[in-house]
């Protein structure tokens, strides 16, 4: 997204907690930052939980195909079902892993934004210096 919805973000969640000082309450950085970025930080989460869940659904699916192989009396039908759930586990875990990483960076990358942007912001409210004018030919 643009870097001025990143600022928007964040200086709105800030401004909220400014407001909390004249209450008597300690504005929080940390607070203001978790408001700001929470759903995205938390649908990260929410893809390395199903990421976590394929890499220990291989194991037993694993183990079900062995016995089946030991098995004789087994319908063939049932080790192309397993294969296929293995193989369909390995390719979400991939797909997932990418996506983790992909949507973790993103994050990161867009929380710094906003910090970066606040700070600027902040420096440019407190140096009000006037703009250049343009020469007059």
């Amino acid at each position: 997204s643009k870097p001025t919805v990143q600022l928007e973000r964040i200086r709105v969640e800030w401004a909220k907690e400014q407001k909390k000082k004249e209450m008597g309450e300690e504005p929080s950085l940390m607070r203001a930052l978790y408001k700001a970025y929470r759903w995205e930080v938390f649908g990260t989460f929410g893809i390395k939980f199903v990421y976590d869940c394929c890499v220990f659904s291989g194991p037993p699916v694993l183990n079900l195909m062995l016995s089946f192989l030991a098995s004789k009396d087994q319908p063939q039908s049932r080790g192309y079902v397993l294969a296929a759930i293995l193989l369909g586990t390995n390719l979400l875990q991939g797909f997932l892993l990418a996506h983790n990483f992909q949507r973790g960076y993103r994050s990161g990358m867009r929380l710094r934004s906003g910090l970066i942007l606040l700070t600027y912001d902040k420096a440019l409210r407190v140096c009000q210096w006037a703009p250049p004018q343009p020469e007059e030919e």
